[in-house]
């Protein structure tokens, strides 16, 4: 149960699905995933101004006026209804960057209405038909997505994602006249092809 200081995060109880990572102070900000798909985790990966909150796993207080990122495990990946039990302004971002996810586990962030922060990167198994079903997420402010296989029916679909301000996607099959006709309708969004 949430209150005006605190929120309750919910995740299963038997095994952890990721990291809880937190920090103060507004957008933009960034993070770099520390969790290989093959197992194990990078050293060396610094993420200046997140502190580390614990690992998802079961009921987590966490206060109302820190940012939350989950950082989800690779295998976690593959079934996401997990996050069905969290509330829609619980997380304000995701890394989803280097796990099994595919088209059909991008359903299970679509009530996430608070999410401001998604990165979902390296997932070759997205596609624009699983991106389809974020484009409802009307808060995100930064969105990266290469390496997956998005094409420029995704950034056409895009128009009602007018609080962007950061868009990822290098390494994506998107012709230079999707990119310019995107940037054309949202000027005050950097996007970065390379």
């Amino acid at each position: 149960m949430n209150d005006a200081n605190t929120r309750v995060l919910a995740f299963p109880d038997d095994a952890s699905v990721g990291c809880l990572h937190g920090r103060t102070g507004p957008y933009p900000y960034e993070f770099h995933g520390r969790f290989k798909k093959e197992g194990g985790i990078l050293e060396d990966t610094d993420n200046p101004g997140w502190d580390i909150i614990g690992a998802a796993k079961g009921e987590i207080a966490v206060s109302a006026e820190v940012t939350v990122l989950l950082e989800i495990q690779p295998e976690a990946g593959r079934d996401l209804s997990f996050l069905r039990r969290l509330a829609a302004d619980d997380l304000d971002a995701i890394w989803l960057g280097n796990t099994f996810a595919d088209d059909s586990q991008l359903v299970h962030l679509t009530h996430l209405s608070g999410l401001e922060w998604l990165d979902i990167q390296n997932n070759g198994a997205i596609t624009d038909v699983g991106l389809a079903r974020i484009n409802d997420i009307a808060n995100l402010v930064h969105l990266g997505m290469h390496w997956t296989r998005i094409t420029d029916s995704t950034l056409e679909k895009m128009s009602d994602m007018e609080r962007l301000q950061y868009l990822d996607i290098w390494g994506c099959e998107i012709s230079e006249t999707a990119v310019t006709q995107f940037k054309q309708g949202h000027p005050n969004c950097q996007v970065r092809t390379k």
